[in-house]
């Protein structure tokens, strides 16, 4: 057996993470998805990831396919465009074909790869591409981590997998507005095509003797279905000619930099052609100039990347060592650099890196100290509870913060403000952290509580005693991604 191949549905991962992000920076789903590809990604030599084409055959054959879901924000589908920008640039295959779904290209890649002599893992919250699981094809969900097998897939909806379009027919798909048949459930579907084996001789039944088929009620509802059910079929079978280059597969793909030509000019170039501004520069210019360095998402930094090479500073000018980058162009430089060398590989990419560089240096850190200060938890950089406390001990308003006692059920920490007329004493407990949901099993909590208490305590007094110094930022202890 060859190689197995994973083939991912990049829309039911990305519009999971859209919806999930609704609260937070819009560049959220960027992140999340991207993050998720990753992860789904690691571990597999042959990767391709399936993308929608904006016009499909559906919607010609049945114009209310789909139509039932709300318009989606034009700021959605750029996040979506950014989302392949910087999947094609980590060196993914990206798969699309005007007129067609991504169901039908991991159909058509599915069967290619069976043919092929691969096994496949099909990454899909999508039920319909269950129907693709036979010998050595595997349905994943990216969400819940389940994998359903043939057995798998008849024990979770009652039919073999080679069913599944008839099932989805029969039962109809809200989401997708395809209509069903009224009153037949999951449940009674699985058990009409127990008996009938295919909905076209389950059809062919009800025309010959509706009575025989199911109760007067069902055999009705059948019977009024006729009518539409060959639209349904239509528009749940999945097409296995997609015009996809299947070699592509087999083809190696470079990591790509992004686009911005002050990333081509050489170091010596950066430094010179960009002269460091005086500190009465750095204080005048625009506010918006000086706050893009603490944006984090690879989606922001994607537009960082296109500043001019004279506004890329990304940091106040206390540039006194010489090894540090000077520049956004340079600093990307590094970051390839230590992205390559293999020493920093809790971090997914370059730019994930540069990104860091480029927060810590806004918080008045070197390039190392800052790779080694931050983890990267759900998709956005989080300092350890070393450096916020460091930062709180070292603000002007801090008199002193320090470590009073614990042991693996509560943590007791005390600190005073110059300006306050007495000690504050805060205490942490387990239960507490319980509560907060941060226990998880295998995680950090469950193996070092005392050490996670005393962290998580200290990081919250700072909060309490000098918040300007937390700056909104929650340490990788809180998360339990220590």
């Amino acid at each position: 057996m060859r190689a197995p191949i994973l083939l991912i549905d990049l829309g039911s991962v990305y519009w999971a993470a859209w919806h999930s992000s609704a609260n937070d920076e819009v560049s959220a789903a960027h992140d999340r998805a991207v993050s998720q590809v990753r992860r789904l990604a690691d571990g597999f030599e042959l990767v391709a990831v399936c993308c929608d084409s904006p016009a499909n055959f559906r919607k010609d054959l049945e114009p209310t396919y789909k139509a039932n879901r709300p318009p989606r924000d034009s700021a959605a589908y750029e996040q979506l465009r950014l989302v392949k920008e910087t999947l094609s640039r980590d060196g993914l295959l990206l798969w699309e074909a005007l007129g067609f779904e991504a169901d039908d290209v991991l159909a058509t890649a599915c069967r290619a790869a069976v043919a092929s002599g691969h096994e496949v893992v099909v990454a899909s919250s999508d039920k319909d591409l269950t129907q693709l699981v036979e010998l050595g094809v595997t349905w994943l969900s990216p969400k819940t981590g389940e994998r359903l097998g043939r057995d798998g897939v008849r024990a979770k909806f009652g039919v073999w997998p080679d069913q599944m379009r008839d099932y989805l027919a029969i039962c109809g798909d809200s989401s997708d507005n395809v209509r069903g048949v009224s009153g037949v459930g999951p449940k009674g579907a699985a058990k009409l095509l127990a008996e009938y084996a295919t909905i076209e001789q389950l059809m062919a039944a009800v025309q010959a003797d509706p009575s025989k088929v199911a109760t007067p009620k069902v055999a009705a509802s059948i019977a009024e279905a006729l009518a539409w059910l060959p639209t349904s079929i239509q528009l749940v079978t999945l097409r296995y000619d997609v015009p996809i280059n299947w070699e592509q597969i087999y083809e190696r793909r470079e990591v790509r930099p992004l686009s911005n030509e002050s990333l081509d000019m050489s170091e010596e170039e950066q430094e010179t052609d960009s002269p460091e501004p005086s500190q009465d520069q750095v204080q005048d210019a625009p506010k918006q100039d000086r706050q893009l360095a603490p944006q984090s998402s690879e989606a922001q930094q994607q537009q960082l990347a296109r500043i001019p090479p004279e506004q890329a500073l990304v940091a106040p000018p206390s540039w006194d060592l010489g090894l540090e980058p000077t520049s956004l162009g340079a600093a990307y430089k590094l970051a390839t650099g230590l992205y390559n060398s293999r020493l920093y590989s809790r971090f997914p990419s370059v730019e994930a890196i540069w990104a860091i560089i480029i927060r810590g240096r806004e918080m008045g850190m070197g390039a190392l100290t800052s790779l080694d200060s931050f983890h990267i938890v759900e998709g956005k950089p989080s300092p350890s509870a070393h450096l916020l406390i460091a930062r709180a001990k070292s603000h002007p308003d801090c008199e002193y913060i320090e470590y009073v006692g614990g042991d693996e059920t509560f943590a007791e920490w005390e600190g005073k403000t110059k300006r306050g007329k007495k000690p504050v004493t805060l205490r942490y407990t387990i239960d507490q952290a319980k509560r907060a949901g941060l226990l998880k099993s295998g995680g950090n909590w469950e193996k070092r509580p005392g050490e996670m208490l005393r962290k998580t305590c200290g990081v919250q007094l700072c909060r309490i005693l000098v918040p300007g110094a937390m700056q909104g930022l929650y340490a990788a202890e809180e998360l339990d991604a220590a």
